[in-house]
């Protein structure tokens, strides 16, 4: 079958400029992006359409391309505030290991002289190294660096965030008054005739005819200057 050579009507070109727009912000499910892409396709009440603002009716898209920023940033925060409260955690039952295990140490060496810390740091046989008192400062080091590390990530990785989400939504909102200027556009000699949009035409016409007037003035101007 041969492919017809009729070029696209301007309302199923401007249909299908607002369904790419839909499917790409993904507000497909919006009853006004339906009722009026029906409208445009059909060529069908085309004036009630007109009559409704398409600025105040198009929906607002939401970002989604900085998700994947936003993730990170939430898991990163998330491991940060668990992981402030772990050098507590781990010093306290650091404190328990040793503990028993001085206990224990006691009372097998009755006539010892040997205090607690001396023995958190030795063990002398009995305490675990990786519960003595160098280890677990080693560790909750680690641990507090750790958390100073992601802060200054998650700040970093936040700041950046909010400065692509600005320029996205900026852009979003632009394409989205280009939209609805289009669709106003289309839809105005679409409208009822009534007093208000006759005398609106008219005066647009006059705005016209008054610009077309200084133009040619302006013109003339410069003719009679170069002769």
């Amino acid at each position: 079958m041969a492919k017809s050579n009729l070029p696209l009507q301007k309302n199923i070109i401007l249909a299908e400029l607002i369904k790419s727009w839909s499917v790409r912000h993904k507000v497909t499910d919006d009853p006004y992006i339906n009722g009026l892409v029906k409208a445009l396709v059909d060529n069908n009440n085309l004036a009630m359409w007109a009559s409704i603002d398409a600025l105040s009716y198009l929906p607002h898209p939401r970002s989604t391309s900085e998700d994947g920023v936003r993730k990170v940033y939430r898991r990163l925060n998330a491991l940060r505030n668990s992981l402030v409260f772990a050098p507590v955690a781990l010093t306290w039952l650091a404190v328990g290991q040793a503990t028993a295990a001085f206990k224990e140490f006691v009372d097998k060496n009755t006539t010892a002289t040997v205090n607690f810390l001396e023995f958190w740091q030795n063990g002398y046989d009995t305490l675990g190294s990786e519960w003595r008192l160098s280890s677990i400062a080693f560790l909750d080091f680690m641990i507090v660096f750790s958390v100073i590390l992601i802060t200054i990530l998650t700040n970093t990785l936040s700041d950046r965030s909010e400065k692509r989400l600005t320029i996205e939504l900026d852009d979003i909102e632009r394409e989205r008054l280009d939209l609805g200027l289009a669709i106003k556009e289309y839809l105005y000699t679409k409208q009822t005739l009534t007093r208000a949009t006759l005398n609106a035409g008219v005066a647009t016409a006059i705005e016209n005819l008054v610009l077309a007037t200084e133009n040619l003035q302006a013109k003339s101007s410069r003719k009679r200057k170069n002769r």
